[in-house]
């Protein structure tokens, strides 16, 4: 499970909390579920089980758009972008996953987000657009 969140980027808070498959305190029950949501989807992504992996996180993003009004989901939202375009990028679906990594650093961005985070994300990035034989837009 750290292997496969490692290799879609840099931990995160939420991610270390989704890897440890623990919750941090003070989360609401609704943080809870989307950090459940997206450990189970990496953990059945990693089986290879990727319509599970698919649904469980559609269905974390699905709660995250519904709360949008509350700032504190925003890092879990990125989070679940960074997921999901990892997901696209499995199933070879490249252009979708060049839109999720893109709306996760836009996130990572307005929040600051840590440097190890953010570059992680870059390199997520540069992967699909090398493999979309953009490479010139990679190196940007």
């Amino acid at each position: 499970r750290d292997a496969l969140l490692r290799a879609c980027g840099k931990h995160t808070e939420p991610q270390r909390a989704m890897a440890s498959g623990g919750v941090r305190p003070g989360q609401s029950d609704m943080q809870a579920l989307v950090i459940a949501c997206n450990k189970d989807g990496m953990d059945s992504m990693r089986k290879g089980s990727l319509k599970a992996a698919f649904e469980q996180l559609k269905y974390a993003e699905s709660i995250l758009i519904a709360n949008t009004k509350e700032p504190e989901n925003d890092s879990l939202l990125a989070v679940t972008c960074n997921n999901l375009g990892c997901y696209y990028k499995r199933t070879g679906k490249l252009h979708a996953a060049l839109s999720y990594l893109r709306r996760a650093l836009k996130i990572e961005v307005s929040l600051q987000t840590d440097n190890v985070t953010v570059s992680g994300t870059h390199l997520n990035l540069c992967s699909i657009l090398s493999m979309l034989e953009k490479h010139d837009k990679a190196l940007q």
